[in-house]
């Protein structure tokens, strides 16, 4: 198993430098398309559908208590199908990116 992992961390470094790449470019299309690549349907609906669902409800309960949030998801959460942004926003909440320092 360990060497199965070592010959597949080529593989995970440039995946994740690519989808590093296409986020900075701001290609939410393109990071789309590469998921859908990546991963099967059914990863798609567990990894993302369905966790976003979950934050969406999990985030709506406090959002009165709490007027300002900060929220760190992995990229793919923020395009596509079925995205927390857009869950949020249905929910009443105003999103915004953090600006890197970068």
């Amino acid at each position: 198993i360990e060497n199965y992992l070592d010959g597949k961390r080529a593989d995970f470094d440039s995946e994740y430098q690519n989808m590093e790449s296409l986020y900075r470019e701001g290609d939410g299309a393109k990071l789309v398309g590469f998921s859908k690549d990546s991963f099967s349907a059914l990863d798609d609906y567990c990894i993302l559908e369905r966790r976003n669902t979950k934050w969406a409800q999990i985030l709506d309960g406090p959002k009165d208590e709490y007027p300002s949030m900060f929220i760190a998801v992995g990229v793919l959460h923020l395009f596509g199908k079925d995205n927390l942004l857009d869950m949020l926003r249905s929910k009443g909440f105003e999103v915004k990116p953090v600006e890197s320092l970068e």
